[in-house]
């Protein structure tokens, strides 16, 4: 932006940075065309278009002053903002300091007791694996012991199971075998009853000799002792009395 402007090649520069044409500041200034045309081609311009250009070039600096004027009380409320803003952050930062610190104090505390806790849980870890390998060594004896005992036992139970096998066929026999005995010992008390009465038939008959007592007495108590003998058997048997007559 040239001030003051005086040659025509100045006045042409003017023109072309601030994008117009003469026919433009023509109109602007107020002056004729064919009157600038004849003003370029001298050495010298007139003072009019010097003056012109400058108060274009001041009227464009005050608008732009406006604008930054503007946009300057803008950022000053802005600034106003950010410094409240600040003044609250900083209260905040403060707040955060103190409390920061006492977080510090109280994450230290809780780290010394975690420590504390670490060490402590260290050393009964140590312990649980020395029982540990203390008590895998009493299960894998025992283990051992149990499965001796249970081949032991294994064997037991095949011994019991054929024993149980041999004792339902010991009862099966007790079975059949009370069942003779019983059968056996009706038909024995039947023929014991039957004998018993035969013998006191015998035996009451008259002896005509008195010599003959004793003998007759002799075989009527060997006569009673072999009923006697012979009802003690469970077995049918035939019971022979024999009494002797000595005339």
């Amino acid at each position: 932006m040239q001030l003051n402007v005086e040659k025509p090649k100045q006045f042409k520069s003017w023109l072309k940075s601030n994008k117009m044409s003469s026919k433009q500041f023509a109109k602007i200034s107020g002056i004729k065309k064919q009157a600038l045309k004849k003003a370029t081609k001298k050495k010298s311009l007139p003072k009019i278009i010097g003056l012109t250009c400058s108060t274009i070039d001041l009227e464009k600096k005050t608008k732009s002053l406006k604008k930054s004027n503007k946009s300057n009380k803008k950022l000053l409320s802005k600034l106003k903002s950010v410094k409240k803003d600040n003044a609250k952050l900083s209260k905040v930062a403060k707040k955060a300091k103190s409390s920061s610190k006492n977080s510090t104090k109280k994450l230290a505390s809780k780290l010394k007791s975690v420590k504390k806790d670490n060490a402590k849980l260290s050393k009964v870890a140590k312990k649980a694996k020395s029982s540990s390998k203390n008590s895998t060594k009493k299960l894998a004896s025992k283990l051992k012991s149990v499965k001796k005992d249970n081949a032991k036992l294994s064997k037991i139970t095949k011994k019991a199971k054929s024993i149980k096998k041999q004792n339902s066929k010991l009862k099966n026999n007790n079975k059949a075998l009370k069942a003779k005995l019983k059968k056996s010992t009706k038909l024995g008390a039947k023929k014991t009853s039957k004998t018993k009465a035969k013998a006191k038939k015998t035996v009451t008959a008259k002896a005509p000799v008195k010599k003959n007592n004793i003998a007759l007495n002799k075989d009527n108590t060997s006569a009673k002792s072999n009923i006697k003998e012979q009802s003690g058997s469970t077995e049918p048997r035939k019971i022979e009395v024999n009494i002797s007559d000595n005339n």
